[in-house]
């Protein structure tokens, strides 16, 4: 069984933050306690941000392999971060899972925590953008369209790249949120992993996180 944990960084805000130090008049510099951090900014009117976090983790060893495989990746544990605009994933796979060559990710985001709308996948979840995160490669942003593909036709379209941060055991990628149609960051969504080239057609899925089972994690 997939456990799941949706939680705030402690020190944040749930909506935007304003250090109390930081008032209407801003014509000289002010410090602003941000993160329990004192920073200084000359404009204390451009200094709102806001910060959400959210977690979720997989049982080890769920991973399923396909024929002829010896190990698949296995997805234990996942992040997102959301700040000065950007969203952040970082993706945990089991010790010795994640290959540099071959493991690819999918990372399935209902943008407006909507199942009526985008492409409906299990969960259910309402899929408005996908994440490619390829070891081999970088992340690739694609937007869905459900009209073409409810009629057989293409599911999404490429709106973007990213970079991609390879760990020992970790991917992580940083998507502008403005990429992303979403400027709050509150979204839902699911990360599922498989090999790539695929040895079998069509190509199966090695691990989902949370399971396809239970409903998808949320940004809260």
């Amino acid at each position: 069984m997939t456990l799941r944990t949706e939680v705030e960084r402690p020190g944040y805000a749930a909506a935007s933050e304003h250090a109390t130090v930081c008032g209407t008049t801003c014509n000289r510099r002010h410090h602003c306690r941000l993160d329990r951090v004192w920073q200084q900014h000359d404009n204390c009117t451009h200094w709102s941000r806001e910060y959400l976090h959210a977690e979720v983790i997989d049982l080890v060893g769920d991973a399923v392999a396909p024929p002829g495989v010896a190990s698949a990746p296995d997805l234990v544990h996942g992040t997102v971060d959301v700040s000065s605009g950007n969203i952040t994933f970082t993706i945990q796979f089991a010790p010795g899972t994640l290959n540099p060559q071959s493991t690819r990710v999918s990372v399935e985001l209902d943008t407006d925590q909507s199942a009526s709308t985008g492409n409906g996948v299990a969960g259910p979840l309402g899929v408005d953008y996908a994440l490619d995160l390829y070891a081999a490669s970088q992340t690739t942003i694609s937007r869905a369209t459900p009209s073409t593909c409810s009629t057989g036709g293409p599911c999404y379209t490429t709106v973007g790249t990213a970079s991609l941060t390879l760990g020992m055991d970790t991917m992580t990628a940083t998507v502008p949120l403005a990429t992303l149609g979403n400027a709050s960051g509150r979204m839902n969504f699911r990360i599922g992993t498989y090999l790539f080239p695929p040895p079998v057609t069509p190509t199966p899925s090695a691990d989902w996180m949370p399971d396809i089972t239970l409903p998808p994690a949320h940004v809260p």
